[in-house]
């Protein structure tokens, strides 16, 4: 199982694909001022996972560096324009979008299978 977590200023967005290629609903929490740690586990928790099920975790967001050192699970940092096309076009099953980011900022990606360009 694999997940993906935006860790926006306001809140904590969390994507998880099974192992046999489903993808969950988008689950989120709002941030409550906690420890980044013990958001990213209750926002685990309400998916009904724990950090031990997945074999990767990727995260993106202005709060995402924060959890660097504080935990040991394998973390995989993603550039927030990247997390933005890629997971637009897995979110929406196309090859090429222009997927909008509408959330504290807003971020417009011209996003194309393999290659993204921020506009």
């Amino acid at each position: 199982m694999r997940c993906a977590v935006d860790f926006g200023l306001t809140n904590i967005d969390l994507l998880i694909r099974t192992d046999d290629g489903k993808l969950l609903d988008e689950l989120m929490i709002t941030n409550r001022g906690e420890e980044i740690e013990e958001q990213f586990r209750d926002v685990l928790a309400k998916s009904g996972r724990r950090p031990a099920d997945f074999e990767s975790i990727a995260v993106t967001g202005g709060r995402s560096h924060r959890l660097a050192g504080e935990t040991n699970i394998p973390v995989t940092f993603v550039k927030e324009e990247q997390a933005i096309g890629c997971g637009g076009l897995e979110l929406a099953g196309l090859d090429s979008a222009l997927v909008v980011s509408a959330g504290s900022g807003t971020a417009m990606v011209a996003a194309r299978r393999g290659k993204n360009g921020r506009i």
